[in-house]
């Protein structure tokens, strides 16, 4: 499955320390901090980095130029805000 990860702080860090199940893969990373845009997400010596195809942050508006399966809200807070933004923008995928 194709995922976005939003969010690309400590819990995105957190959850790319790990192996992601046998075909799922990250095809995007999308944050709302707009300094990170444009930027490689920096994964850290610990990351498992085999199953993302896409390091490079970009604006939440580009979720309407990806194919995926679904999104991994990726923070500790700000959860439902940032599920209302994605419905805003048209997402019915997040989770």
């Amino acid at each position: 499955m194709d995922m976005i990860l939003f969010g690309t702080g400590l819990v995105a860090k957190k959850i790319l320390a790990y192996p992601l199940r046998a075909g799922n893969r990250i095809v995007g990373m999308l944050d709302n901090n707009s300094s990170k845009w444009g930027k490689p997400f920096a994964l850290g010596s610990k990351a498992y980095t085999s199953n993302i195809l896409e390091c490079i942050i970009q604006t939440p508006e580009k979720i309407k130029d990806m194919c995926y399966d679904f999104v991994i809200i990726a923070v500790l807070n700000g959860v439902w805000e940032i599920k209302k933004q994605l419905l805003d923008l048209g997402d019915r995928k997040s989770t």
